[in-house]
């Protein structure tokens, strides 16, 4: 049931900078404006995405415990940079699951945009995150999230069991999130859908007010 299943995380900092992008626009502006729209995904309709940069309070290592607690056939995929980076490949080595995460480094938007594409859903588990951009990116990318319930921003839009999960920040519940949407299909499908209709009711203006 499980066989080859990829989760993937993301890095953030494309959304927090106006001129990161050609035009100005972050990701998640560019895919309300409908400038970028995810690629078929039907090659590999199994990634799991979290985006944010590789630093402590983004607890990425909350998500290598609860991968450790996931079926094997479950992979995840980490696109990012950050200072917690060779301490985080570290802790994959020592949690035994190193030969099912890869360390990506740096992504550009249109690479972004294709594992989102290709993803099953985004794990998203921040300490206190101000606002929710990877969570719209998620969601206008017609993926559910699986959040906390400290995850700060996340909150604003994440529903628990509507459009993703939201979970005590602890590797069992995070990984048995996980667990349940690596093996439903369906159910992925259902609160993907669910999410896209929560993003389309943010405005390019709203985003922009959040972004200055």
């Amino acid at each position: 049931m499980f066989e080859n299943v990829n989760f993937a995380i993301e890095r953030g900092e494309r959304v927090c900078l106006l001129g990161r992008n050609g035009a100005g626009k972050s990701t998640v502006l560019k895919l309300l404006d409908g400038e970028l729209s995810p690629a078929d995904g039907e090659v590999i309709r199994q990634t799991g995405v979290t985006v944010t940069r590789l630093e402590h309070v983004k607890r990425v290592d909350l998500v290598l415990d609860a991968m450790a607690r996931v079926r094997s056939g479950v992979t995840l995929v980490i696109a990012g940079d950050g200072s917690a980076r060779r301490e985080l490949e570290i802790h994959a080595r020592h949690l035994e699951i190193d030969n099912r995460v890869t360390f990506l480094g740096r992504v550009d938007d249109d690479r972004l945009i294709e594992l989102y594409s290709r993803c099953r859903g985004v794990v998203f588990v921040p300490y206190q995150e101000d606002y929710g951009y990877v969570t719209l990116e998620a969601f206008l990318s017609e993926k559910p999230v699986v959040t906390a319930t400290d995850s700060g921003g996340t909150l604003e839009f994440v529903v628990d069991g509507e459009n993703g999960y939201v979970c005590a920040p602890d590797a069992e519940a995070i990984g048995a999130a996980v667990s349940r949407l690596a093996g439903d299909p369906q159910l992925t499908a259902r609160l993907g859908h669910a999410g896209l209709l929560r993003a389309r009711m943010v405005t390019w203006d709203g985003v922009v007010e959040q972004l200055l």
